[in-house]
């Protein structure tokens, strides 16, 4: 790799599954970049969680790879996203009190009944942890998300950002962006244990001694405060401003809408946005997972382009077959951990080209009701720019500009989290002040322009699976 040449950033992403870092220089261009895997553990059904000290093992691991093979000198500052929300119950010096509980982890059914709100957020999960584990919270001084952990690891201090603070329904007020002292009360946590709210591209201290002596990074490197990774990934994307839409389209997708309000539908996650003062509605599904599950199981010998091949010949307009993508359970719109994937109206004329033509479209229908919901709120998305793995398929993007009636924009590379995560970082040092920046750093595209026709198809099709969902969802959860 060639050498860092100022000015240049570093991002830090905290994923689910792994730790990846960057070089990234102002034009976009990638230095060097690391990725260490940092598996969660699973001692229970539905329980996801992780030791938080893991997440900076592995950051060190990631970044003694990057360093000192570059000067950590021509890093200008330093940006942390992370998956969320995370409720790492931790001491004022990081020490955890209980493992980290994920995202993904759906423990707190009943306390997620008791508030109304879906598992996946930070309230239920706390409440959880107060009735279960009482000694570990009375003991914690910090409530920290995955990317504040580390962030506090390099600066020794604690934040939280908007984006993530908005996935800790209903401890967060939107409006005045502020926490509900009285929620907090009223699930059994103390107030204190929540950090002060810092915005994601201020700058939330400096690289201390210890942290410089224990990662090769220099000693004063400013830091940001980070944020969500959905919301690090709108930005990477040059996705910003209400109108516009982001599709990351790897295993599980996500729709990500920059919006001029807060949303308030319960089918969809509703946070703000990193780096842009604007509110991000959310919908998430399973995408490239669908379809790699379909190719593994069906077709073990088959290539994704031989798939492609024979499903862009199946005519969408005779093709009455659906499939219902609910292979993990679903979160929106229908948050139901427990919904089952199936194939509906099969045919003896039906063959590979067919079901895994009904897969890809799946997956443009997921992602439609997500759009037709943000739309009832105002909400319309004008524009699409999709990235990640699944968006390799041109037929897939050709389908979802369909489904969404907007014209589609893909680009094969540049983008993602680690990329917003250096606009971060560069508009907290001041490298920059435009938060579009990772707009002008990609440029090669495949656009689509949707076809009319084909929307309409879509929207009869979406009509009919939401039918046979509630049929059959009736039947299967009995």
């Amino acid at each position: 790799m060639p050498p860092v040449t100022s000015p240049s950033v570093l991002a830090v992403d905290l994923g689910t599954t792994g730790v990846r870092a960057a070089i990234i220089r102002l034009d976009g261009t990638t230095v060097d970049e690391a990725h260490v895997a940092c598996a969660y553990d699973r001692p229970s059904e539905g329980w996801a969680e992780i030791d938080p000290r893991r997440w900076w093992v592995a950051t060190k691991s990631v970044l003694a790879a990057l360093f000192p093979t570059q000067d950590p000198r021509a890093i200008a500052s330093i940006a942390v996203t992370g998956q969320a929300p995370t409720a790492a119950l931790v001491t004022s010096d990081g020490t955890p009190t209980y493992p980290a509980i994920l995202w993904l982890d759906t423990r707190a059914a009943e306390e997620a009944s008791e508030l109304h709100e879906p598992s996946y957020y930070l309230g239920p999960k706390l409440k959880w942890l107060a009735r279960h584990q009482p000694d570990a919270l009375r003991r914690a001084a910090v409530v920290a998300q995955s990317h504040s952990y580390i962030a506090h690891a390099l600066t020794g201090a604690w934040s939280i950002d908007p984006s993530t603070a908005a996935l800790s329904r209903p401890l967060w007020d939107p409006d005045a962006r502020a926490w509900k002292k009285d929620m907090c009360a009223s699930i059994g946590i103390n107030p204190a244990l929540l950090p002060r709210i810092v915005e994601s591209h201020h700058i939330l201290g400096h690289v201390t001694k210890t942290a410089a002596e224990q990662t090769g990074l220099a000693e004063g490197t400013p830091v940001v405060a980070g944020g969500g990774d959905f919301a690090a990934s709108a930005l990477g994307a040059g996705v910003t401003d209400p109108g516009e839409a982001c599709l990351m389209l790897g295993t599980a997708g996500n729709l990500l809408l920059p919006t001029s309000h807060f949303g308030r539908s319960p089918s969809l996650i509703h946070s703000h946005h990193v780096g842009v003062p604007c509110a991000l509605s959310i919908g998430g599904t399973l995408a490239g997972g669908a379809l790699e599950w379909f190719r593994s199981t069906m077709a073990p010998h088959a290539s994704f382009e031989e798939l492609e091949a024979k499903a862009s010949n199946v005519d969408l307009q005779k093709s009455e077959l659906l499939f219902i993508p609910y292979l993990a359970g679903e979160r929106t719109p229908i948050w139901n951990a427990h919904a089952t994937g199936a194939f509906v109206g099969l045919r003896l004329e039906h063959d590979l080209a067919h079901l895994y033509r009904a897969v890809l479209e799946s997956v443009a229908l997921s992602f439609m009701h997500m759009a037709e919901i943000a739309k009832a709120e105002g909400h319309a998305v004008q524009n699409v720019v999709a990235a990640n793995g699944a968006g390799k398929s041109a037929l897939l993007r050709q389908l979802l500009s369909d489904a969404l009636a907007a014209p589609l924009s893909y680009r094969p590379t540049g983008g993602g989290t680690l990329v917003g995560g250096a606009v971060l970082a560069a508009l907290g040092s001041g490298l920059t002040s435009d938060p579009k920046a990772a707009a002008y750093w990609s440029r090669a595209m495949c656009e689509h322009s949707p076809r009319t026709e084909h929307t309409a198809i879509f929207s009869a099709k979406l009509k009919r699976r939401i039918s046979i969902y509630e049929s059959y969802e009736s039947i299967t959860t009995r």
